[in-house]
């Protein structure tokens, strides 16, 4: 079964309409007790029965090899669901950090292991998400409930007196990237590449970075508006952008303006008009596509986004085509991007987020060759033990030195050749 993402998945997730509205599609193959089975799941559901509507006996081959019941329709909702409303805490391979508790292996065991499935229906009913339990439909729930036993290596999922045989437990992955991620509506040309020299003094008309120079001063030297003509402005258009976070600071080159969207929609419109020129989709895990960069960078005649799922990747300003992407760090790990990057002197600098969570390699800053992507450097935000500034730390691994984000896009001094990070 496939479940549908982004607004069709929250729906069912708040009970709206009947999970007709969730379902894209069921792969059905031309084995008629797989299609009976599967014609039940969807009928049971659209009555919105929750309880009843959780188990499925299945009598095809799956059984078979199963030994009896079977229920990989309730596990793969129950998947969705859980990135969706619960990866972002509890990590996407539940392995848990700080007051998210891991929801896979020993200690989960010892508390659920022996329980009624109901048991845990209820408490995560009244518990989650943090201060808004029941939020979710009843049915979101059970198919929770469901996938939990299920990763937890459950011989049965028991959900509402019904025994059900789960299924191998799955990774979530990011999904592959491919061409389809951008669509070119209309090619910008003439493109002027964006030069050393650009970026340390800007046309007065451009915005080429988070504060617009490398002092971090956030200051525009247009004058046309002013005190006195400042009551004449009006609206010229207005431009909808994606659910989620919102925090974006827009580049703009020559009349183009570079919009950063939650879960990594990066758009090329007309500054004047509003027309679309270019929109890339960046390919993300259900629970990362309602996150948010605050931030881009722009360098000859790319485009650099440090995406939620702790990639670099570098557009093609005129077209939003992929150049390259560059793995910075694993997103299953709870690592993200989430200030954006600074190009000095060809090399993209980023920090990395979300380090609070005591990983081995702690938090760190990277620097990238902007015309291939390769990782030149990287320098820890947390001291290290047995140097200098780390022995302050004590006796404390690295591992348990958590913090260290770089929440803000850093700054430069071209005199000094420092670049400043801001955590």
């Amino acid at each position: 079964m496939v479940i549908a993402g982004g607004d069709q998945l929250r729906r069912f997730l708040r009970g709206g309409g009947d999970l007709l509205a969730s379902v894209q599609v069921l792969r059905m193959s031309t084995n008629t007790h797989t299609r009976t089975a599967s014609r039940a799941v969807v009928l049971a559901l659209t009555r919105g029965a929750a309880w009843s509507v959780v188990a499925l006996v299945w009598t095809g081959p799956a059984a078979a090899q199963t030994g009896g019941a079977f229920t990989p329709e309730q596990a793969s909702a129950g998947r969705g669901v859980y990135e969706l409303a619960c990866a972002r805490c509890h990590m996407a391979d539940l392995g848990g950090a700080f007051e998210a508790p891991a929801l896979a292996g020993p200690n989960f065991a010892r508390e659920w292991a022996t329980r009624p499935a109901s048991d845990l229906i209820a408490y995560i009913q009244a518990s989650m998400p943090p201060g808004q339990g029941r939020s979710l439909s009843a049915a979101a729930y059970a198919s929770l409930a469901a996938y939990l036993r299920q990763v937890n290596g459950s011989a049965a999922v028991t959900v509402g007196g019904v025994s059900t045989v789960a299924s191998p437990p799955t990774q979530t992955e990011r999904p592959s990237a491919d061409a389809s991620a951008t669509s070119t509506f209309r090619e910008i040309d003439p493109f002027v590449p964006v030069s050393d020299a650009t970026l340390h003094d800007p046309d007065p008309g451009d915005w080429l970075m988070y504060r617009r120079t490398y002092d971090g001063w956030g200051y525009s030297p247009l004058d046309q508006i002013t005190r006195d003509n400042v009551h004449q402005l009006s609206l010229a258009w207005v431009w909808a952008m994606p659910d989620g976070t919102n925090e974006p600071t827009p580049l703009v080159r020559d009349g183009v303006l570079y919009l950063a969207n939650p879960g990594n929609v990066i758009q090329a419109l007309e500054a004047d008009t509003g027309t679309l020129l270019w929109e890339y989709r960046r390919p993300l895990p259900e629970a990362l596509r309602t996150g948010f960069n605050r931030n881009l960078a722009i360098f000859e005649e790319k485009l650099y986004l440090a995406s939620i799922d702790a990639y670099l990747v570098a557009l093609d300003a005129r077209t939003g085509s992929v150049v390259w992407e560059t793995w910075i760090a694993d997103y299953q790990q709870g690592y993200t991007n989430s200030a954006g990057p600074l190009v000095v002197e060809g090399i993209v600098i980023n920090g990395i987020n979300e380090c609070s969570r005591f990983q081995p390699d702690s938090c760190f800053i990277t620097g990238h060759d902007a015309r291939t992507g390769e990782e030149l450097w990287r320098t820890l935000t947390i001291a290290e033990p047995g140097t200098p500034v780390g022995d302050t730390w004590g006796d404390l691994s690295l591992t348990l030195r958590g913090g260290g984000d770089s929440w803000i896009t850093g700054s430069y001094d071209p005199e000094l050749g420092l670049v400043y990070s801001q955590p």
